[in-house]
């Protein structure tokens, strides 16, 4: 069973009912703990990959998580606010990891160990301190959670 599918069950114990697929925040948690990463190598931001989310036509004509629009002739990308709704939590962004800085490590679109800022593949990984700042405001206490169970499954298993 790879890292992705072990994470996924950490995540819904921490928040049971949860969709894996839409709560990056706890699997990439729950993916870092597997790993022995802590909460410092959990970033939040934009990914921009308008070629990655063809199934989604809303979600690819914005460009990606975390954005809101671009211009491809104009070279402009146009980002979403860096807010977390204080109701349930949502946000415009997307969760990875870097084990190293610059080095992105996000299973959930089956990225392992590509450098953060390069074009690679089409897509984007667009760090945001302050959206950052605000989700771990309000999903850390899960988070912290999922980083702890997924250390007390991988001992287990």
């Amino acid at each position: 069973m790879g890292e992705l599918e072990c994470a996924k069950p950490v995540a819904q114990a921490v928040l049971p009912g949860c969709r894996p697929d839409t709560t990056c925040m706890i699997v990439a948690a729950a993916v870092a703990g597997l790993r022995g990463l802590t909460m410092r190598h959990i970033r939040v931001g934009a990914l921009f990959w308008p070629e990655g989310f063809r199934d989604d036509p809303y979600l690819s004509m914005r460009g990606g998580w975390g954005c809101e629009g671009y211009d491809a002739r104009a070279g402009r990308l146009y980002l979403a606010d860096a807010a977390v709704d204080p109701d349930d939590g949502g946000f415009s962004g997307h969760t990875w990891l870097e084990p190293a800085t610059g080095t992105v490590v996000d299973l959930m679109h089956e990225v392992d160990g590509s450098p953060r800022h390069a074009y690679v593949a089409g897509r984007r990984y667009i760090p945001r301190p302050p959206l950052e700042r605000a989700v771990k405001g309000y999903w850390g206490p899960l988070m912290r959670a999922a980083l702890k169970e997924a250390r007390r499954t991988e001992k287990r298993g």
